[in-house]
């Protein structure tokens, strides 16, 4: 069966930009890194090339197939199909010495219960003094500002396009990807929950032992600021 065109050209949709520069600046070298739904593996690679061991994680089944087509042969990386929520069933306890959680993924749980879940497991999976980066989008800036519409991407091959529709306790995003060498068009909804930064921190709060918790407003290192797009936490599990 041929992969769902959104799979198929994920590493371009979504490309790593600052990414990995800024999670190498805040783990030890040679880390245990967990990397919480690694879409195409795009992450995951690198941090195995900088000699860390990783093991990088998707519900999707599509987009492991894809990650796994990306990975070099290494030793040190592990891509596999897996369910966040059950974490505990796939590793000991205190096991990471960084847990990374970005693209957006918590808000794809769907419901602020399956949120706390996936960060109690998180907490359950690290050691002490590992750390933990999380990144959604700025969804109160989303709704406070009635965003309708987010960045369109454009190369030599494709153009991508989101529209969100922005419910109560949902948002819809209507993704559109237009292949520009066959000039087929498709489009496709993916639903996800609005979780708000006060949530998030409640959740953290009550549920973990972690601190140093600092707000970045995108992967360049700039501070969070209320009109920040993306949302990105970075903490700290207590000794």
């Amino acid at each position: 069966m041929p992969l769902n065109p959104f799979s198929k050209y994920y590493h371009q949709i979504f490309p790593m930009g600052n990414q990995i520069d800024f999670i190498s600046k805040r783990i030890e070298k040679q880390a245990t890194i967990l990397d919480a739904g690694c879409a195409g593996g795009q992450l995951s690679i690198q941090l195995a090339q900088q000699n860390h061991q990783v093991y990088g994680i998707d519900l999707s089944e599509e987009m492991i197939k894809v990650a796994q087509a990306n990975s070099p042969s290494l030793s040190n990386l592990e891509i596999k199909k897996m369910d966040i929520l059950k974490l505990q069933e796939y590793f000991q306890r205190r096991f990471f010495d960084a847990v990374i959680c970005i693209g957006n993924v918590l808000a794809l749980l769907q419901n602020e219960k399956a949120v706390k879940k996936a960060i109690q497991n998180f907490d359950y999976a690290m050691k002490p003094q590992s750390t933990v980066i999380l990144q959604i989008l700025n969804y109160e800036f989303l709704y406070r500002n009635k965003i309708e519409t987010l960045p369109r991407f454009e190369n030599e091959e494709i153009i991508f396009e989101r529209k969100n529709e922005l419910l109560p306790h949902r948002v819809q995003f209507h993704k559109k990807l237009t292949i520009k060498k066959s000039g087929s068009v498709i489009e496709e909804v993916t639903p996800a929950y609005p979780i708000k930064l006060n949530t998030l921190m409640k959740i953290i709060k009550q549920e973990t032992n972690w601190e140093s918790v600092q707000l970045f407003g995108s992967f360049k290192g700039d501070s969070f600021a209320e009109t920040s797009l993306p949302l990105i936490l970075v903490a700290h599990k207590k000794g």
